[in-house]
């Protein structure tokens, strides 16, 4: 991983060495790649959500690059940032805002987070990530829902759920349910969370007892919490992180490190974030090292930049960042409708 398909297509020429790669703005409607010479625009949007391959050390080099940048950034503006992170659980809490004050040792974060039962990728390609934001005392907000909690949903679905899970990990149940009458949201079911059902069950990721129906019940009720917590991160007292002066500011802006398949084509976590975001936050998606292979695209060497041909079909991301330079082929509208065409219909 970390280098761009090869490109035939004389793209434009990629951006100066900005957050030690290459960055494109997916251009939306058009299915064009766009070579960003500045990442301004990215470094100071109030949400980021970067989508990640776990086990790739080159996306989570990109990840400390990205803060390193963010925080710089936020320091310049004088306002807070704090780091939501799915690798952590949420009644872990506690344990991340003593690693950030300098209190427990990585090790000690490694143990008293469960790290090696509760996540399942190398702790030490991480590790540099958690050693800056305790740096900078950057917060660590926890994002993902607890094993506990979310292991009765996987085989029994949402009735499984007590009401003070719901009421913590769905604080807005009527956005929950009406999300699933996007005019997309059933291609996107098909295409981003269904069709991992299987790599879960047969890598053992999930309970061998999961039916689809749950599967699906469970990867959406994961959005939504981790949405609603990362909103949470910049809203007033929702995070803080101390000053170069010594003092403490509420966060204004966040890095949410996720899954790609949480980030990508826009309605898993990113639709939901901008219904728990403050109005005027701006949210932005960013995707590393993006392959063909984790899009809709038929060809090894293209990437399908939206959810299907249609114009207002969503986008893959706001933004593509990749290790090393280069520029990228892209998927054709044709392409893209073929690719769609194993996908069930929009509803």
């Amino acid at each position: 991983g970390g280098t761009p398909p090869s490109n035939t297509l004389g793209n434009a020429e990629p951006p100066p060495p900005r957050l030690a790669g290459a960055l494109y703005r997916c251009a939306r409607g058009d299915q064009r790649l766009m070579a960003e010479k500045s990442a301004d625009q990215l470094l100071r949007s109030e949400l980021v959500l970067c989508g990640e391959h776990h086990s790739d050390r080159a996306d989570h080099d990109l990840e400390l690059a990205l803060l390193q940048q963010m925080a710089d950034a936020a320091d310049t503006d004088g306002v807070g940032l704090a780091l939501g992170a799915e690798m952590f659980e949420r009644a872990k809490q506690p344990v991340l805002d003593a690693y950030v004050a300098g209190d427990l040792s990585d090790s000690e974060l490694y143990e008293q987070t469960e790290w090696s039962t509760r996540w399942a990728w190398d702790f030490d390609a991480y590790a540099p990530i958690w050693r800056e934001a305790r740096e900078r005392r950057i917060r660590i907000v926890a994002l993902n829902t607890d094993t506990e909690v979310i292991r009765p949903v996987v085989v029994g679905g949402l009735p499984a759920l007590s009401n003070a899970s719901r009421s913590a990990l769905v604080p807005d149940p009527m956005g929950f349910a009406q999300a699933t009458t996007h005019p997309y949201f059933g291609r996107y079911v098909d295409a981003v969370i269904m069709s991992s059902y299987g790599i879960h069950v047969s890598e053992e990721l999930i309970d061998s007892r999961a039916t689809p129906a749950n599967f699906f019940a469970t990867s959406v009720l994961r959005d939504e919490a981790m949405a609603s917590a990362g909103a949470a991160a910049i809203s007033a007292g929702g995070a803080t992180t101390a000053s170069r002066g010594g003092g403490a500011r509420s966060a204004g802006r966040a890095l949410l490190l996720v899954g790609a398949g949480h980030c990508k084509y826009e309605l898993g976590v990113a639709a939901r974030l901008r219904r728990y975001a403050p109005p005027k936050a701006r949210i932005s998606t960013v995707l590393l090292n993006t392959l063909p292979s984790d899009t809709l695209s038929p060809d090894p060497q293209r990437l399908a930049l939206a959810l299907g041909p249609e114009a207002d079909a969503p986008a893959l991301a706001d933004y593509v960042l990749y290790t090393q330079g280069g520029a990228v082929r892209v998927a054709t509208p044709e392409e893209s409708a073929a690719a769609c065409d194993t996908c069930a219909g929009d509803g």
